[in-house]
């Protein structure tokens, strides 16, 4: 059987533009209710596991590109998931934008809700699952290296039940 933490290995090494390996079970597996508190599934703001997802987007907006479409795809068939019923989520947003910092803050926000919307929009999935839809900005960075994609990243954390 695979651990969480594998399941959420293959997700944190998922690019944006390589969805195929990116699957909802691993995902779902990630944030099921039987992970508990393990907070070795990965660090998150709030106090269930989590999830972090490159999310593609057009350059320094929040227009998501095809493959972040996909990649929302496949987040969506995730918290579709039956042993997701009844759960709630927070998406937080992350950017680091190293030679504008000012804007790091409001554009994770708006990629935050960018994903909110597009989930709920295309998936139909209840606005109510999400619980805090926020951008971090450059406040959480997984890298001192600007280019490191995992800067530029959508943590999607369990909030709890209904």
């Amino acid at each position: 059987m695979i651990s969480a933490l594998a399941l959420v290995l293959a997700v944190l090494s998922a690019r944006a533009d390589d969805v195929a390996d990116l699957l909802p079970s691993a995902i779902a597996g990630a944030l099921s209710p039987t992970v508990g508190t393990d907070r070795s599934v990965a660090a998150g703001q709030g106090d269930g596991p989590s999830v972090d997802l490159l999310v593609g987007f057009e350059g320094d907006t929040h227009r998501l590109t095809i493959a972040g479409m996909k990649t929302l795809r496949t987040l969506a068939a995730a918290l579709l998931d039956p042993s997701l019923d009844g759960m709630r989520f927070d998406i937080v947003g992350h950017a680091f934008l190293p030679n504008k910092p000012a804007a790091a803050q409001p554009l994770s926000a708006r990629r935050a809700q960018a994903v909110a919307e597009h989930l709920t929009g295309f998936y139909d999935l209840d606005p109510s699952r999400f619980v805090t839809v926020t951008g971090a900005g450059a406040s959480s960075t997984r890298s001192t290296n600007p280019a490191d994609p995992m800067n530029q990243r959508i943590e999607i954390i369990r909030a709890g039940a209904n």
